[in-house]
């Protein structure tokens, strides 16, 4: 099922800018000239990724025009927040879950002090990772149990723990579904959707029906060919049409 994106006017622009969950933006200004004429159809907005060469990261970044007409520049991350949940305590930044500074929407932000921040930047996405929890896929690409952690999943599976991060990690080349026959993989929704290709690639070259989630169909798989067959030749046919004529035959009925 889709996800409805929603539109929300950005606090301390007057109305002329919006942003929705999905994390874009639009404007409601006109061009150059006619800047405080206000457009019946808005038009979305490109931000830029932002690159830092001496620490390492990316943010996306966009331009806006304040209510006194000066040009300012704002970080996507930021506008969310304060767009949709609001003011933060002090001490507390906003935190993309995935570690993808690209992936701005609302499901994938989270408020966390600097100090906590720092340190998920400092140990890495790796490990980051391994505090999400877990959820166990059937080869009908249905979700059937989650875990709170790798470590419990890998207990309730009976899978070694290394082993199990492993799958999870996508590290295991040859296949996506582990020695119990099931999927594992990080409960995050980027990781499960491309988990779930990778699955329904090594189905169909099985030849195995499944649950497509990508349409909601159930065996989304071509149905097979009829088979050529004439249904006179059939046994059960030629059965039948010799109790028919018997029974005639028996009731003095003649053909």
């Amino acid at each position: 099922m889709p996800v409805k994106e929603e539109w929300r006017d950005i606090p301390g622009y007057g109305g002329w800018y919006q942003i929705s969950t999905e994390g874009r933006i639009r404007s409601f200004r006109k061009g150059h000239g006619e800047k405080d004429t206000r457009a019946e159809t808005p038009k979305l907005m490109t931000p830029r990724l932002l690159r830092n060469i001496k620490s390492s990261s990316a943010c996306l970044r966009i331009r806006l025009v304040d209510v006194n007409g000066n040009q300012v520049f704002r970080y996507m991350a930021t506008l969310m927040a304060d767009t949709w949940i609001g003011p933060r305590p002090p001490g507390y930044n906003v935190c993309i879950k995935n570690n993808n500074p690209e992936d701005v929407r609302l499901s994938n932000l989270c408020i966390m002090k600097r100090s906590d921040i720092t340190r998920l930047k400092t140990i890495g996405p790796k490990t980051i990772r391994r505090k999400l929890p877990v959820v166990k896929i059937d080869k009908f690409l249905e979700v059937v149990d989650a875990y709170p952690s790798a470590r419990q999943a890998a207990l309730a599976s009976g899978i070694p723990p290394n082993t199990l991060k492993d799958y999870c990690n996508r590290k295991v080349k040859r296949t996506v579904f582990a020695p119990d026959g099931y999927i594992y993989c990080w409960d995050d929704s980027r990781i499960i959707w491309a988990t779930l290709r990778r699955a329904m690639q090594e189905l169909d070259e099985l030849g195995l029906r499944y649950n497509n989630p990508f349409t909601g169909r159930y065996f989304d798989l071509p149905q097979d060919d009829d088979l050529d067959i004439d249904s006179n030749e059939l046994w059960w046919t030629q059965a039948l049409a010799l109790a028919e004529g018997q029974l005639q035959k028996d009731c003095g009925v003649m053909p």
